[in-house]
């Protein structure tokens, strides 16, 4: 059995009895057989599309072709019909189920010369390991010594390394910290942790957190008398810094970050008897250089 193409519906009262079933065997002529048929008959549901035939003042018929997919909202197909009579016949419905049957034949051809959409290729991420990344940075550290003395202050190096975009990569760092006053104090220290990218704008401002473990040795040279006094001690800690970098051409980043060390066994001075001072047990620090991603 066909399938119907177009189902024909009279909108208002105004249109006569016999009007509908002239349309609809007018448009049935042009299409075909059963192709055509009124609204409300058990065939109906199935067509495509919803002509809706409205009469107007001055005998203005409008036609208004729907697909049934778009709940009778938007129009695939509009024609209006002037005709000159005052009296509406058999004519006039032939000539309005011709309108039906050229809307219907328009929108099947617009449908069939729509280009098909080709299958999009799926897009496949190449992998997080084919992407290594390494940063070298070298920066300046000022961080306080003894209560009674200058800050000291000296480079850092700093390396990290990763796969991919991971926000958890090793970090490692390296420095020389010193101060001369009352004494010299030495600091050579080592420390290895992880880096934590928190925030990350283009590839170009990024803020990381980082918290690292640190060993290091103080040597201090202090006068006494007619000589010069030395101590060494090794001492253990953790640090937690926050940095962040811009890009400022290519691989160069300027850096920035702050910082504070905690040690387990601070320095305590004591020269000919007398303590002269101590370190502060949570050490803060301020660091500022350049760095290069590759």
């Amino acid at each position: 059995m066909t399938l119907p193409v177009v189902a024909i519906v009279a909108e208002g009262d105004a249109l006569p009895a016999e009007a509908r079933p002239a349309i609809v065997a007018s448009c049935a002529k042009a299409l075909g057989e059963s192709l055509c048929v009124e609204q409300g008959t058990s065939l109906a549901p199935a067509a495509r599309y919803l002509a809706v035939v409205m009469l107007g003042a001055r005998g203005k018929l409008r036609v208004n072709l729907r697909l049934r997919s778009d709940n009778q909202k938007q129009g695939h197909g509009d024609r209006e019909l002037v005709f000159s009579s005052g009296d509406l016949g058999p004519e006039h419905w032939n000539s309005t189920g011709l309108v039906v049957a050229a809307l219907v034949a328009d929108a099947e051809q617009a449908v069939a010369t729509q280009p098909t959409p080709l299958p999009r290729k799926a897009e496949v991420s190449p992998p997080a390991t084919g992407n290594v990344w390494a940063r070298v940075g070298l920066t300046v550290v000022a961080s306080p010594g003894f209560d009674f003395d200058p800050w000291r202050l000296g480079p850092t190096l700093r390396v990290s390394f990763g796969f991919g975009r991971e926000v958890l990569y090793p970090v490692l760092t390296s420095r020389w910290l010193t101060a001369s006053g009352q004494v010299r104090s030495d600091v050579v220290s080592g420390a290895a942790g992880v880096g934590w990218r928190v925030i990350q704008l283009a590839d170009r401002l990024e803020l990381d957190l980082e918290l690292a473990g640190v060993v290091d040795t103080l040597l201090v040279s202090a006068p006494s008398q007619d000589r010069t006094e030395q101590s060494f001690q090794v001492r253990y800690g953790a640090r937690l810094g926050v940095s962040s970098s811009l890009r400022l051409s290519g691989v160069l980043h300027a850096f920035g970050g702050v910082e504070a060390t905690w040690l387990g066994n601070r320095a305590i001075l004591e020269l000919d008897g007398k303590r002269l001072g101590a370190e502060p047990r949570y050490l803060p620090g301020f660091e500022v250089g350049l760095r290069l991603t590759f």
